[in-house]
């Protein structure tokens, strides 16, 4: 079949492949420029040197772990009217007395601000604080547990009703 016996159409199908060609290198430049130009992902300023620390925050988790200190925190009451209880005991469940509590109390998603927490002993292992117009929902308990030269942090999520 010579040049000129070809149909029409079939002289076109090279270029079909030349735009499929150009279509894809325009979508993905489209994509790597809005890639390079949004949120980069970093949560910390020095992600490097936080990393090198990384061993160090480790031994200070596995520090606090040998200590055996056990906190069960519950939110007792109602709307406007609740309290925090907190139970400290060591791992033979006898009391922890004598502690220093600094707590804080955040929403997950920051819609509400930082609120300090006074924590006070209310005998034996048990330990409360009022909590007053708090919003209902979910909220990050950060405590900080001190006796002497020891200290133990906890993180814990809350169900404020």
């Amino acid at each position: 079949m010579t040049d000129d016996a070809r149909r029409p159409a079939d002289r076109f199908i090279p270029w079909y492949f030349a735009l499929a060609m150009i279509v894809v290198v325009a979508v993905n430049g489209a994509l790597v420029f809005f890639a390079t130009r949004s949120w980069s992902g970093l949560t910390t300023g020095q992600a490097y040197e936080s990393g090198l620390a990384y061993n160090r925050v480790l031994d200070e988790a596995t520090r606090q772990e040998a200590l055996g200190w056990n906190f069960a925190v519950a939110v007792e009451g109602s709307r406007g009217g609740s309290r925090l209880v907190l139970r400290a005991t060591d791992n033979a469940g006898r009391p922890l007395t004598d502690l220093r509590l600094a707590a804080t109390l955040e929403r997950p998603l920051g819609l509400d601000p930082v609120r300090d927490v006074e924590i006070r002993p209310a005998g034996g292992e048990v330990y409360e604080a009022d909590l007053p117009s708090l919003a209902s929902g979910q909220w990050v308990l950060r405590l900080v547990a001190t006796r002497g030269a020891d200290q133990r942090n906890l993180t814990q999520r809350l169900n404020v009703p």
